[in-house]
């Protein structure tokens, strides 16, 4: 008499299972790339590392700062003893554009960013910005914009 062992389908299935579960846990979501982009530029500004924040910045803000006025103006801006900061959860937002008169974006998100700026010369208080990121058509990359309406 011949037995049958376990089906195929028996390992197949969970393999096919764990896999797709692997793949949505390790690629993140558009709204968890967003979040990263904005904690990776704020944390840059935290160190004072003002060339690599701006290295995010989406190139319709590279059109409106160049990397020396930025870096000049943030290093006087961010002269303080340091900013600890907090992000809300990203917003997706339709026909936004960082200026009037200017060709909305399509794929952009909202996030806003709280920062406790700790200044012993003007003492402490808290800022909140509006901070926007917009996928660049051309690399796919994530990029930061601020608002100038």
């Amino acid at each position: 008499m011949y037995k049958k062992g376990p089906s195929k389908l028996t390992f197949v299935i969970p393999a096919v299972v764990i896999i797709v579960m692997l793949f949505f846990l390790l690629i993140p979501s558009e709204s968890q790339k967003v979040q990263n982009v904005i904690e990776s530029f704020y944390t840059y500004e935290q160190e004072a590392r003002f060339s690599l924040a701006y290295d995010l910045f989406h190139p319709k803000m590279q059109e409106t700062y160049s990397r020396a006025n930025y870096i000049e103006n943030r290093g006087r801006f961010i002269g303080v003893e340091g900013f600890p900061f907090s992000l809300s959860k990203p917003e997706k937002v339709s026909d936004w554009s960082m200026t009037e008169g200017v060709e909305p974006l399509d794929s952009v998100y909202k996030v806003t960013v709280t920062k406790e700026i700790r200044d012993s010369q003007n003492g402490n208080y808290r800022m909140e910005q509006d901070v926007y990121v917009a996928e660049e058509l051309e690399t796919g990359e994530w990029k930061v914009l601020w608002d100038f309406n």
